[in-house]
């Protein structure tokens, strides 16, 4: 294994080291501060790759990439937010929010040596009811922990429920990965048909929390509340309720199948309501189990479907959703008139409320054409501004799963993965699509004369209100983006603005969001932030924005407020840092 990171050393020209956090069998966790982010505290978990052939480590890292991607899109309070991963020499990083406070593992040794006591029913039922909607969470999300013991258990220092940390998933991934054998999941903790097989489901989890729960309520380590015979003997060593003790057998059991299969089950039972008995006594409500005769019940839906009532409100609703479809395909020929076609549906709408759609002539089934290379690229690259390095993950997984999609299919899919409203927005506006009919002499329509007009794809530069500039003709002006030019006061270097792009990265190669204009290669670059600024093409000209960098963007040595855009004007000096290192004179010619 490659040797520990020193604190003080910088990883990836964004994260300081700290300290070491812990260590495994997969690599080290440590404390860095994020200096893209005013020095904020991070977690850094390192994954090693070495001794393995270079085209099994590429695949290995497009793999963890994947694995990686699936927890950067947990969004819960009681999660550590996952905020980015990276490859440096043969390691793999993972950046996660630090947690300040203590493990349930630290809590409880605490409690035995100060109070001699261990946690209260009261208080392992509070919390188990705080756990159990985030594991919840997770197996919606078809996600399994793996690993969860009361080392990965921690309480905040600033909130009042449990956080569950150090996911098993991407540690799964490299296992599988290098081969190495690796058995997930704490000893003790860890379900039998986990440390037997490998194998993990919603009950693995809920297992390994029952455990957690015995183990808080106890005060003993899992080995020393199992009987050799390998079955839990701990009731000896508490005195609870039966209600809780049996939830906690149920999801102690051996067998999977015999455990609760959801977490939100377990949330019902140890929820039940209480009524007061004769003495004034709370006490829980008991289950009754109700028998339904269940011919009885066929024989009554029977009924009911073959009732006049019923075909009357089955047709009803075939109505209405008769009409809702076609008034949505009405309002979007409305919007394209132009391109209405003979074919095209016809409705009538008769007096007695009931919608007619005329047939559409039958047409030969045509297969969409490929999409353009260009503009799948181009949708990557925008798709990066937004989700950083899992714009090619996304965009792939998305293209192999709907390999007959259409442009209008691929933009709404990659804008549903943006969690971010505002900047799901932005991606649509900076993409637009209009439909141009074809020129008759396009074989692909020759041939199907009678089909839809097919959709082309325009990618247009958009203005800071969103909106779109309109396709630049033989005789437009709008040629401002071709004709402006960034000269480098030091060098005197000019570059030109690409002229296909409505938003210039300006920076240092990275992983996420590769420049547009690369700074590196000048003198003192080294001021220069990896994703630095953007410069942003509309149709009032050009104006410029700082991404957060590290020793912000100037403007004729005014310092830009981050994400806000400052307008451009022919002559400004733009430089990256406050001593003027890296400097440019914006023009256009």
């Amino acid at each position: 294994m490659p040797a520990q990171i020193d604190s003080g050393k910088l990883i990836n020209n964004r994260y300081h080291i700290q300290k070491l956090l812990g260590q495994g069998g997969f690599g080290r966790t440590y404390l860095a501060f994020d200096t893209h982010r005013f020095g904020e505290p991070c977690v850094l978990k390192e994954f090693v790759v070495w001794g393995t052939a270079e085209d099994i480590a590429q695949k290995a890292r497009e793999l963890f990439e994947r694995e990686a991607k699936v927890l950067y899109y947990l969004n819960h309070p009681q999660i550590p937010k996952f905020l980015a991963w990276f490859a440096e020499n043969e390691r793999l990083f993972i950046v996660l929010e630090y947690i300040d406070g203590k493990t349930y593992s630290q809590l409880l040794q605490e409690r035995l040596s100060h109070q001699n006591q261990a946690f209260s029913e009261a208080e392992v039922i509070q919390w188990l009811i705080d756990l159990l909607p985030v594991l919840d969470y997770l197996h919606r999300q078809k996600i399994i922990h793996r690993d969860v013991s009361l080392d990965n258990l921690m309480l905040p220092n600033d909130q009042s429920k449990p956080v569950l940390i150090d996911f098993g998933l991407v540690k799964e991934k490299v296992s599988q990965i290098w081969s190495v054998g690796t058995v997930l999941g704490k000893i003790g903790y860890a379900p039998p048909e986990q440390l037997r097989v490998g194998n993990s489901y919603p009950s693995s989890d809920l297992y390994a929390l029952g455990v957690c729960a015995i183990v808080l309520l106890t005060g003993k380590e899992p080995r020393l509340l199992m009987h050799e015979s390998l079955e839990w003997q701990w009731r000896s060593y508490v005195n609870i309720s039966d209600s809780l003790a049996s939830i906690l057998d149920k999801m102690l059991a051996e067998k999977p199948t015999q455990r609760y299969q959801s977490a939100k089950e377990i949330l019902v039972e140890i929820q039940l309501p209480s009524l007061p008995n004769e003495t004034g006594v709370s006490e829980p409500l008991k289950k009754v189990q109700i028998n339904i005769d269940q011919a009885k019940k066929e024989r009554e839906v029977a009924e009911i479907i073959e009732s006049e009532e019923f075909k009357l409100l089955e047709q009803q609703a075939l109505r209405l959703r008769e009409t809702t479809e076609n008034n949505s395909e009405l309002q979007f020929e409305a919007q394209t008139p132009e391109h209405s076609t003979p074919s095209s549906k016809t409705m009538i709408v008769q007096p007695a409320e009931s919608v007619v759609v005329a047939p559409e002539p039958a047409s030969p089934v045509k297969t969409p054409a490929p999409l353009d290379p260009q503009f799948l690229e181009h949708c990557r690259q925008e798709l990066s501004r937004c989700l950083g390095p899992f714009a090619r993950v996304i965009l792939e997984d998305i293209l192999t799963e709907f390999p007959q999609i259409t442009a209008l299919q691929l933009i709404e899919k990659l804008a549903a993965e943006i969690p971010n409203p505002q900047r799901t927005q932005e991606f649509r506006n900076r993409i637009k699509i209009h439909s141009k009919p074809h020129s008759t002499t396009d074989p692909q329509v020759a041939s199907a004369q009678s089909s839809p007009t097919p959709t082309t794809i325009v990618v247009q530069p958009v203005t800071q209100q969103g909106n779109s500039i309109p396709p630049a003709t033989k005789d437009s002006t709008q040629v401002q983006q071709a004709t402006a030019r960034l000269i480098h006061v030091q060098t005197n270097r000019q570059i030109e603005l690409p002229q296909n792009l409505s938003a210039i990265c300006i920076g240092k190669p990275n992983n996420s969001i590769p420049p547009d204009i690369d700074v590196s290669v000048f003198p003192n670059s080294r001021v220069v932030s990896r994703i630095h600024a953007v410069i942003h093409v509309n149709i009032d000209g050009f104006c410029i924005e700082d991404m957060g960098s590290a020793n912000g963007t100037y403007v004729n040595n005014l310092r830009l407020s981050p994400e806000k855009r400052h307008h451009l004007k022919p002559g400004d000096y733009i430089s990256l840092d406050r001593e003027g290192l890296v400097k440019f004179v914006f023009q256009i010619f």
